[in-house]
């Protein structure tokens, strides 16, 4: 399911969670530049693509560079201990 503004998320019960996908992440960019907001708060960067399904690199965190508009070339994908 999506919510007005496009975020996915799951609901069964009382139990509800939401997520973000590119999309999701690139419509939220398209608001903070819309409202000449001054950046972004990412509240937990490890559960973007924790198994690598993408490959080594962060897909939402591309997706937020790209959505304002800083490229991509910077982002690194880093290992945890």
């Amino acid at each position: 399911m999506q919510d007005e503004a496009g975020s996915p998320y799951i609901l069964k019960d009382d139990q509800w969670i939401g997520y973000d996908t590119v999309d999701s992440i690139l419509a939220k960019m398209e608001y903070v530049k819309s409202r000449g907001l001054g950046g972004v708060m990412i509240w937990a960067i490890e559960l973007d693509d924790t198994n690598g399904i993408c490959g080594p690199e962060r897909p939402l965190m591309k997706a937020i560079h790209k959505g304002l508009g800083r490229g991509t070339n910077s982002i690194k994908c880093f290992k945890e201990a």
